[in-house]
């Protein structure tokens, strides 16, 4: 399809060779012409929507939101309807409004000043707009300075956009409307839900010359019929609100039917169409997506049909979709545990920077203690310059001196010539200074992980250490913690409390007996948070767990442990060990963990605001490190002594099985999201 006459979305460099060409508005009603391509390769949108009216678009918020990498979702404006599930226009514009609010809680989005209430009747003619804050609030996004257009998404009748348009008509310069409604062209009606809802706010979407991708209901957007079993498959148990959604539709079959208490029944009772999502993968791909071309606008009669008109103004209208391409991309996106990263767009990890050392060795949590090293534990070898049979312990403290392209390795408690002996075994998965003390989590070896863990100390940098005398047990519902690291010796910490990291267990704790390598992830995956102020981490009794976000959205702590609620969720499953560490450079907190399988670079990082979340997706890989290292990793963590001042680059230490059961590090770079 050639750019002079593409109406639609300012697409990525992937799509267009030549992002500086530039056309005026005229341009683009004249010819249809593609916009200029945006320097971040995203479209800022509005979601205009009539959320409750059935199913689908909770799928289009959800897919419009786990698509960051091209949309920058704005704001939801809640559209009126009227059918069973409502009894006015109103009332489905205010059933809407709170649906909206549901999904987004679901997605932890943040819904304040996000959502807004629309038009509570439909229009009375082409000429009269139906004022509202949704209304107002398109009107005043469209004005908004930006790099290109505003996209005005519209899911429902187009009462909304359409009142937006008759109060100020200046906006039909600054924003492109993309609405599903209507039927194809050569149809003998155009009277699908959407448009017959409100047929003069149809009727100013093609008249007003504002520049519209349409894309019409019947033989285009029903080409996304899918069954239920097909939809249980792609989304059920893959994520908080892929299961909903799953869900939704499975309560809908029977809602539907003609006796309520029985599924649908008649010609092909297992079909439904999950309409919207056609609007949003227009934005994602509008090439390899969806089949679209550049037609004289009909007009639309008030009897809701169409009549051609060889001389009006152009419109890009839909013809076809990959429904097959659409419900794939669909399906991955809703299976990732979090939204998208509003901060970091990707990390990426320079290869030609990769060290190993320490081999036989692994797991290795990191800590910035107060004499400006490193201090690292590790499991089951000989630490730095040992092996697996020369010096091993099952557990070793080792400390790192230096930057990380020049840094010099010793073994402080034990392994091959340490400075001191290892005086008892176990693992470590998280070590912390504070104060100029050490303390590490420790759990059993020989004996199963999963048994129980505590706390030990040392007073002189892991010289000697001291176990405490209680310990988390596996009957907790808790296991294998991790230390949140700070600055160093954790300067930095946003307040007086030490915070940890405990795994919700789904198996043990004796090892599966299925367990290729004695360990596997936990499915569900649940990790919860503990704190425990800095002069008291030896003190069982001043522990506190997060149960819980209160009315003025702050965690709510407890000291009983049967009150803990889940700071992280992933349905595909958390690691057994996880890493916490601040980025300070950009003031998001990073967790690490891994995802479906252990031992098989399923690599996972999220990031937050807050230690308790709620957490974004950085990264969600499952051949991590493939075409440079064995794909074997599970375990990584971000020093924070090895972090930039500004936080976009840094060094990530991580471990494996077989080549990368051993001391790794490879330096990293966080892109950012591009400020719109």
């Amino acid at each position: 399809m050639s750019l002079n006459v593409h109406i639609g979305l300012m697409c990525s460099v992937l799509l267009f060779a030549s992002p500086a060409l530039a056309v005026t508005h005229e341009d683009e009603v004249r010819d249809g012409a593609a916009h200029p391509n945006p320097a971040s390769g995203r479209v800022e949108i509005v979601l205009d929507s009539d959320m409750f009216n059935e199913v689908d678009d909770q799928f289009a918020l959800a897919y419009a939101l786990q698509s960051a990498e091209r949309i920058n979702l704005k704001a939801v404006c809640a559209a009126p309807f009227l059918n069973h599930r409502s009894k006015s226009a109103g009332d489905g514009m205010e059933q809407s409004y709170q649906e909206t609010h549901r999904v987004l809680q679901l997605l932890e989005h943040p819904d304040k000043d996000f959502v807004f209430r629309g038009a509570t009747r439909f229009l009375v003619d082409r000429h009269t707009p139906a004022d509202s804050l949704a209304v107002r609030r398109i009107i005043e996004l469209a004005k908004a300075d930006r790099k290109g257009r505003l996209y005005v998404v519209g899911l429902g009748a187009a009462t909304n956009i359409a009142s937006a348009l008759l109060i100020e008509p200046s906006i039909a310069e600054r924003i492109i409307v993309v609405w599903i409604g209507g039927h194809p062209y050569h149809w003998n009606n155009a009277l699908d839900f959407n448009l017959k809802q409100d047929i003069a706010a149809a009727q100013v979407l093609f008249d007003s010359r504002v520049p519209l991708v349409h894309i019409p209901a019947g033989d285009v957007a029903a080409s996304l019929t899918i069954t239920l079993p097909e939809l249980e498959i792609g989304l059920k148990g893959k994520s908080p609100i892929a299961t909903k959604l799953f869900d939704n539709v499975d309560r809908y079959y029977t809602e539907t039917g003609a006796n309520k208490k029985q599924p649908r029944s008649g010609e092909n009772p297992w079909e439904k169409v999950i309409w919207d999502i056609a609007t949003i993968a227009w934005l994602i791909a509008p090439e390899e997506l969806v089949k679209s071309e550049v037609v004289a606008s009909p007009v639309l009669t008030d009897e809701g049909t169409w009549q051609p008109s060889a001389d009006r103004h152009p419109v890009r209208v839909a013809v076809g979709l990959d429904r097959a391409a659409i419900y794939n991309d669909l399906f991955a996106k809703l299976g990732k545990p979090n939204l998208p990263s509003p901060v970091i767009e990707r990390v990426e990890f320079d290869w030609k920077t990769h060290k190993r050392l320490a081999e036989g060795s692994d797991n290795w949590p990191t800590t910035w203690a107060d004499d400006g090293s490193i201090y690292t534990a590790w499991g089951d070898g000989g630490g730095f310059g040992g092996s697996n049979s020369n010096g091993r312990v099952t557990l070793g403290v080792a400390r790192i001196e230096g930057d990380a392209d020049n840094f010099t390795a010793k073994n402080v408690w034990g392994g091959h010539q340490p400075e001191h002996p290892a005086r008892f075994g176990g693992k470590s998965y998280g070590i912390i200074s504070i104060g100029s003390d050490l303390y590490m989590w420790v759990v059993p070896q020989p004996g199963p992980h999963l048994r129980e863990c505590r706390i030990a100390r040392s007073t002189d940098h892991g010289a000697t250490w001291q176990q405490a005398d209680w310990a988390f047990r596996f009957a907790d519902g808790l296991t294998i913690p991790s230390f949140l690291n700070f600055g160093r010796d954790n300067a930095g910490a946003g307040d007086d409390y030490v915070y940890s990291y405990l795994i919700e267990p789904s198996w043990g704790p004796t090892t599966p007996t299925d367990s290729k390598f004695g360990f596997e992830v936990h499915q569900p995956g649940r990790i919860h948070l503990a704190r425990v102020p800095q002069d008291a981490i030896l003190q069982r009794d001043r522990y506190e767990f997060f149960a819980g976000i209160d009315s003025q959205q702050k965690p709510k702590w407890s000291t009983d442990v049967s009150e803990k609620r889940a700071v992280f969720r992933d349905d595909n499953g958390v690691g057994w060990n996880v890493s916490v560490s601040f980025n300070s450079g950009l003031n998001r907190y990073l967790l690490a963990t891994e995802h479906a399988a252990t031992h098989a670079g399923k690599f996972g990082l999220f990031d937050a605001a807050e230690p308790w979340g709620p957490w974004t997706t950085v990264a969600y890989e499952d051949n991590w490190g493939s075409g440079h290292i064995e794909v074997s990793a599970f375990y990584w963590n971000f020093p924070t002594k090895w972090q930039s001042e500004d936080g976009r680059h840094g060094t990530m230490v991580f471990t494996g099985k077989n080549s990368n059961d051993s001391w790794n590090t490879v330096n990293a770079s966080f892109v950012l999201r591009s400020e719109e």
